[in-house]
């Protein structure tokens, strides 16, 4: 949907997950959204909030979406913190086209 519309987003991508259940069962509603637009860019329905799972949504965020990332702001859970962290470790080589990441984390 997203590389169909072409929507203008501002850079700044808010990433949380929430516990949801499912016949019993739990698992995690993983989502992005954009701070200016309010745009959801991606959600993913995972197992749960740890690591592979925040990695594969952002890989399909920054990747697949090309979403243009200059910041994220995330909670303190350290399956996101850990994957924010790869990313911006990725991110940080030297590339004149890509600007550098900032990161908060709220609590």
């Amino acid at each position: 949907m997203a590389k169909e519309l072409k929507p203008t987003w501002s850079g700044y991508l808010l990433i949380d997950g929430k516990a949801i259940y499912v016949k019993k069962e739990r698992y995690a509603l993983l989502l992005t959204a954009d701070a200016e637009t309010h745009d959801i860019p991606c959600a993913h329905f995972a197992r749960s909030e740890d690591y592979e799972s925040y990695k594969t949504l952002l890989k399909t965020v920054k990747e697949e979406l090309r979403y243009p990332i200059k910041g994220i702001v995330i909670d303190g859970d350290p399956g996101l913190a850990k994957a924010v962290r790869v990313l911006v470790a990725l991110q940080s080589k030297p590339n004149p086209a890509e600007p550098n990441l900032a990161t908060l984390v709220l609590f």
